[in-house]
């Protein structure tokens, strides 16, 4: 590949990753941070690396890194290379199936439909409260677990170890 032919493939590349950087947003409604995209592919794609290749300094990355980004937004490898998928099967990531898992929960699904239904400021507001709410969960859990381990052993007579 000619000096040329690199640059234009990486300016190429850099559209499509910005592309997904503005269509594929955070929860919140703003663009990922570098970062945040380096934190959930375990460091694999590291901030510099990702600022590179936005700015289509970065023509030829390794298919794992790809893949690594695909993943992370939620496309099949073949958006980068133009290549169509194989087979639906192959499509599929892992966000896919996690997304199908969770939307077989009814009460889950009948949320969803009806948070479709509110507007972008409601959805953020639900969002905020779900985000409340699964903390509060996970302070419950912890504070249970604690307790738990502080209770004496009880042995089969039901009376503590000391007595």
């Amino acid at each position: 590949m000619n000096e040329s032919t690199q640059r234009s493939e990486a300016k190429r590349l850099a559209a499509l990753v910005n592309q997904l950087f503005e269509t594929h947003r955070h929860p919140s409604g703003r663009e990922y941070r570098l970062s945040e995209v380096a934190a959930a592919t375990d460091d694999e794609l590291t901030t510099s690396w990702l600022s590179l290749l936005r700015k289509g300094a970065t023509a030829r990355p390794g298919a794992d890194k790809i893949q690594r980004l695909a993943d992370f937004f939620g496309v099949d490898a073949s958006y980068f290379t133009g290549k169509q998928p194989q087979s639906k099967g192959d499509t599929e990531t892992a966000q896919d199936a996690e997304l199908r898992r969770v939307m077989s929960k009814p009460l889950v699904r009948e949320m969803a439909l009806r948070a479709g239904e509110l507007d972008e400021e409601d959805q953020k507001r639900l969002f905020d409260l779900v985000n409340q709410a699964l903390a509060l969960g996970a302070r419950a859990r912890m504070a249970r677990e604690q307790r738990a381990q502080d209770l004496p052993a009880r042995d089969v007579d039901g009376q503590g170890e000391d007595q």
